[in-house]
């Protein structure tokens, strides 16, 4: 009885050691270098899988209404952070701007604002 109790704990704090250490390894090739700040991240830290995103820089480079990042999108503004989708227009002949963020005291030839 004793020896079966003695195996049974052997066993149990065998099969944890290798759960902790599959844990700990997990996911790590997999990882990224996140393109603003540079650092490698894996697993649940990444906000955008396409471009490798973590997710502490993800507030300032994603577009404030729907949430796409911008690393990903062809353009954005450069005023409000929109993505194409959601600003209007966005012109490059106006600084990068979309129709809410341009400024309203110039004309622009190329998108008539």
């Amino acid at each position: 009885m004793k020896c079966t109790k003695r195996i049974f704990a052997v066993l149990m704090a065998l099969l944890m050691l290798v759960n902790c250490a599959a844990v700990a390894y997990a996911g790590y090739e997999d990882g990224m270098n996140c393109p603003e700040c540079g650092n490698y991240y894996w697993d649940d830290y990444f906000a955008c899988e396409t471009c490798g995103m973590c997710v502490n820089c993800w507030d300032d480079y994603s577009c404030p209404y729907c949430r796409a990042c911008l690393y990903c999108a062809d353009d954005w503004c450069d005023g409000c952070r929109a993505c194409p989708s959601c600003a209007e227009i966005i012109c490059t002949e106006c600084g990068g701007q979309c129709f809410q963020c341009a400024d309203d005291s110039k004309f622009c030839i190329t998108c008539g604002r």
